[in-house]
């Protein structure tokens, strides 16, 4: 059953039925033209303005039709959005043209079957030499001599596949976009409606594919292990899954590199460079790990515990930690989960940072980047604070050294590089340099300079929250002068970030007009030197190099890691702040922390240019 509206002049004479209808907005042409007087009117009725819907003379009914229908399609807006944000996820693998181009690609030259050829035949030598070296002439042994045995043969089977896959994984993806450039092919794909996303999305996958088929072929040498009883069955495959997620960082690695590079020979060369550098940085983890697990592990765990959750990053540490879990509270997590969540969220956030590179359409993917940041950063803080709060919480939480150590390390050099990335501004292509002011909260995820600043504080902030709650264990156990420690390091820490972001800013005004990039490797260049120059220079003068406060040189008083190298000293000699003299070491690093953070205030306000100018920074 339906009714016609014909009583107003502005409505056609239409029926309309019982069920509720999406009333196009050009019906009400007043009411949408004065929207602000619309919303003043609603909610500030003591103050008089015309209300639009009265100006526009409709009915109470078809007001009311209006804003139900409007509410709901606000509603099933963000829906769909979300939606399609879920839809797209799966999207570039289901259906992805790229995928299959690049297997057929792969498996059409004889090219990739001398490779599995070579890999076979390699890995048949070193099994064989290593059965015989550990069990050829061993037969007769005794069983606890024959598992250590085992375990040898099986440690030697993963170490040397883990070591082919580093140097495969990163070969297969550094070439797969300059190869695109230098085919003049890339601008066709990018013409197809395709997005950089789908498009590098297409060559991982397919480079992927291709590395697992390797893995597949080693199974049988795997499997000696499995009947030898070196290894369980469970074992092998969970060390397996995470190697092979820790192939596909590699591979995700590689292809950034290839994204940012103009030729195959220096993305190939950057590619493998970049790989070892993340291998070096993830090492740290690994041999903890390791430390832990020769030492038995701490008082009252079952060893069994994975006490370093971003060892997973590493391909070396994934034999070593097959089995293990993560405790949280009551929760326990296996690794191979760890392993997967954390590094496709790795290779979310490298796979971003290159489509930004690569694409027509996705230039604009800056917010995305900076937002998976973020929980990036903050993931890697929890995770770290939390396998090891796990362990020292059962020993008594030590002196707190350890919580207030970590802190340190995990922040200082990382973060710190993405400072002096995130800063700089400078002239990209036709782009000029823009400078928007110092300080603007709300545009901290855009390609603005007045972002930088606000978003390295919410980065720090996120990391400390995350560390606090990684350590609720850990934190009930320690004294009020270490958690005063604790605060004091975290503060001086973000003073430190001030004031790379100044020397930025500084570098950036000096030789940002020559190009971005210079800008950036003028500011590592700078942080570099004061970081390595003050030390020289003193031991060149004075040959001695004091940490005590006061007995600081003004030369070391240049040098920004010495307040935090006096602190420890002090924190040692007083046994984790458990004797009274404990303040002045406290105020010490407070006071050096205003000081850097006034210095890089001071530089960045040099810096500023004095004039507006539209945000178009890179």
């Amino acid at each position: 059953m339906a009714r016609t509206v014909s009583n107003h002049p502005m409505l056609p004479t239409h029926p309309m039925p019982t069920q509720l209808r999406v009333v196009r907005p050009n019906l009400f042409p007043s009411a949408f033209d004065n929207h602000r007087g619309l919303h003043l009117a609603r909610f500030l009725p003591h103050i008089q303005l015309a209300n639009p819907y009265q100006a526009a003379g409709i009915p109470p009914d078809i007001r009311n039709l209006h804003d139900k229908v409007t509410g709901m399609a606000v509603i099933r807006t963000a829906l769909l959005d979300w939606r399609k944000y879920f839809i797209g996820i799966f999207t570039q693998f289901l259906g992805n043209p790229v995928i299959g181009r690049e297997l057929r690609v792969r498996v059409r030259f004889a090219r990739a079957y001398w490779l599995q050829a070579l890999y076979l035949l390699f890995l048949i030598l070193i099994v064989s030499i290593a059965y015989a070296g550990t069990l050829g002439s061993q037969i007769s042994m005794d069983p606890y001599r024959a598992q250590q045995y085992l375990q040898q043969f099986y440690w030697i089977i993963f170490g040397t596949l883990t070591s082919l896959i580093v140097l495969i994984a990163p070969g297969l993806t550094a070439s797969a976009v300059t190869l695109e450039r230098e085919r003049r092919t890339l601008d066709l794909l990018l013409a197809t409606p395709l997005s950089a996303r789908e498009l590098l999305t297409g060559k991982l996958v397919g480079s992927f594919a291709f590395l697992v088929l390797l893995l597949a072929l080693t199974l049988p040498a795997s499997a000696v292990c499995v009947l030898l009883g070196g290894a369980t069955f469970g074992e092998v495959l969970e060390s397996y899954l995470m190697l092979a997620m820790s192939g596909l960082t590699l591979s995700a690695v590689a292809l950034f590199t290839s994204a940012y590079s103009r030729n195959s020979m220096w993305a190939v060369f950057g590619g493998y460079l970049l790989c070892f550098f993340y291998l070096a940085g993830t090492l740290p983890f690994t041999l903890i790990g390791f430390a832990i697990a020769g030492s038995g592990g701490a008082p009252g765990l079952t060893g069994r515990e994975l006490l370093v959750p971003l060892a997973v990053l590493n391909p070396f540490s994934a034999p070593s930690i097959a089995g293990f879990y993560l405790k949280i509270g009551s929760l326990e997590i296996p690794a191979w989960v760890v392993s997967i969540v954390v590094c496709l969220l790795f290779v979310r956030l490298v796979m971003t940072g290159a489509a930004r590179r690569v694409g027509l359409y996705d230039k604009d993917v800056l917010p995305s980047f900076r937002r998976q940041l973020l929980v990036v950063a903050g993931i890697y803080a929890y995770l770290t604070t939390a396998g090891l709060a796990t362990a020292l919480s059962r020993v008594g939480g030590g002196t707190g050294l350890d919580t207030i150590a970590l802190f340190t390390t995990i922040i200082s050099l990382p973060m710190a590089l993405a400072v002096l990335l995130i800063t700089p501004i400078g002239k990209r292509d036709e782009h000029p340099m823009v400078d928007d002011g110092l300080f603007k909260p709300w545009r901290m995820f855009q390609a603005s300079a007045a972002g930088a600043l606000p978003y390295i504080t919410l980065l720090w902030l996120v990391i400390v929250g995350a560390m606090l709650l990684g350590s609720i264990s850990l934190w009930k156990l320690l004294t009020l002068p270490q958690k005063q420690a604790f605060f004091a390091v975290a503060f001086y820490l973000y003073c430190v970030w001030v004031l790379l972001w100044g020397v930025a800013r500084l570098a950036s005004r000096l030789i940002g007009h020559l190009g971005l990039g210079v800008a950036r490797w003028m500011s590592i260049t700078l942080a570099v030197a004061m970081v390595i120059l003050p030390p020289f220079v003193q031991t060149l003068l004075l040959g001695e190099f004091s940490t005590r406060f006061y007995e600081l040189t003004p030369i070391q008083w240049l040098w920004f890691p010495i307040p935090l190298l006096c602190f420890f000293d002090e924190f040692y000699r007083s046994y984790g702040f458990t004797t009274p003299p404990y303040l002045e070491p406290l105020s010490m690093l407070i006071y050096a922390g205003f000081g850097w953070l006034l210095v890089g205030l001071s530089l960045g306000l040099i810096a500023h240019q004095r004039r507006k100018t539209r945000v178009d920074v890179p």
